[in-house]
């Protein structure tokens, strides 16, 4: 996503008002690709993965030889993919976990409900961070 222009990172439209966006945040400085309400429907259904757009954006940005060792270092950001509010609580203890009122799943994902908007977001495993993956 080029924030100058304005345009959606993964599909190149014209973001316009959308408030969606995928923050990365990495070891020097974040990221933050802003992303249209149409691809921004595909990710709440669950049809356009994170790791996609991570690669698109690792891509654009290195070597593709050295693409795999630019994502060990990115962490996703954890946010609603319905309204963009954070998933996580930084007031909590860690031993409460940061993820409030989140369920398991028998496949090891969780669900967990938006403070914000309300809206079930189900959140999985990438690699060694939680990411939401799609509204429920």
């Amino acid at each position: 996503m080029n924030l100058e222009t304005g345009s959606c990172h993964h599909c190149g439209a014209f973001v316009g008002d959308s408030p969606y966006r995928l923050v990365l945040q990495g070891f020097s400085d974040d990221h933050t690709l802003a992303l249209c309400r149409s691809c921004q429907s595909l990710r709440q259904g669950g049809q356009l993965p994170v790791d996609l757009l991570i690669q698109q954006w690792v891509f654009a940005q290195t070597a593709p030889e050295s693409a795999e060792e630019a994502t060990l270092g990115v962490l996703v950001r954890l946010e609603c993919l319905g309204c963009g509010a954070a998933l996580t609580r930084t007031d909590l203890p860690v031993k409460s976990g940061a993820v409030p009122d989140a369920r398991r799943l028998p496949d090891g994902s969780l669900t967990t409900e938006c403070a914000a908007c309300q809206r079930t977001n189900l959140v999985a495993r990438r690699g060694p961070q939680m990411v939401a993956v799609r509204l429920w």
